[in-house]
């Protein structure tokens, strides 16, 4: 409220670059907290103002203003200012110090997903993520390449990107349980029937049961590392969307029958090794 308060108090004229910075990244932070940030013309216009005000003085903070005006001409539906949100994000990615070229990707990769664009947005992951100097918004980007594979209907690389995300995150229950629940939905979706004999090399489970089993998998390392109980509001909330979906998929009878039919095989196996 305060912010707002200043707004209308203080033209951006009569404030430092720092000051008019720091106030067009509060409305932006502001602005997006909302379910339809693009509803929110006043807001995302009095950030521009302030971001626009930095870059017409051409003197400190110039890369700052043109991220920051990137991020509030995103939210935009103007196709037009969606293009100009681009253009910058595109501008300040070029720049040398990832502390900087980072967020511009993670921006420009956000308003690729917005907008539909999921080859820009697979284009935009994977230059990210091959920086390895590139670490703040790192999970995040793991999580949105694995989208932009999915809206690009790539099945194989969209499961790629979540098993890597999935297998080096376990422990940030906030990035590896979107990744889990991901991961079940494709499998799913894809639905790819049991391949093989169980007597054989090769053997491949059918994919409904991969996606209950890997949820069920997960489910039990998080509650038996102790983890579970350590979990943020937040955290919970995506470990209990895996626990349901778990539950949902059990309820299958292909996918118990299945489940029944190697627990049988494995148990079977373990005997005959002991004779």
């Amino acid at each position: 409220q305060e912010f707002r308060s200043m707004t209308a108090a203080y033209k951006p004229e009569d404030l430092t670059n720092y000051i008019c910075v720091q106030v067009g990244d509060f409305l932006v932070r502001y602005v997006s907290k909302f379910p339809d940030p693009t509803a929110r013309v006043e807001e995302l216009a009095q950030a521009e103002a302030y971001y626009n005000a930095v870059i017409e003085r051409q003197t400190d903070l110039v890369g700052d203003a043109e991220l920051g005006l990137a991020n509030a001409l995103s939210f935009s539906k103007d196709s037009a200012k969606q293009a100009k949100a681009a253009e910058l994000y595109t501008k300040v990615s070029a720049n040398p110090d990832p502390a900087v070229s980072g967020p511009a990707l993670v921006g420009l990769t956000k308003l690729h997903l917005r907008t539909g664009d999921s080859a820009s947005a697979i284009q935009t992951t994977t230059k990210y993520l091959r920086n390895k100097q590139n670490q703040r918004d790192r999970m995040d980007m793991m999580l949105m390449q694995g989208e932009a594979y999915v809206a690009a209907n790539d099945t194989k690389n969209a499961l790629l990107a979540y098993m890597n995300l999935f297998n080096q995150h376990k422990g940030k229950v906030l990035y590896s349980a979107r990744a889990c629940q991901a991961i079940m939905e494709i499998f799913w979706k894809r639905n790819n029937p049991a391949k093989g004999d169980r007597l054989q090399k090769g053997f491949q489970n059918s994919d409904r049961w991969t996606a209950w089993n890997t949820g069920q998998l997960y489910v039990d390392l998080i509650r038996r590392s102790g983890v579970e109980g350590k979990l943020t509001p937040e955290e919970r909330d995506e470990f209990n969307k895996v626990v349901s979906a778990v539950h949902n998929y059990g309820t299958d009878p292909a996918v118990m029958k299945e489940d029944k039919a190697n627990k049988e095989f494995k148990r079977n196996l373990q005997s005959s090794k002991k004779k």
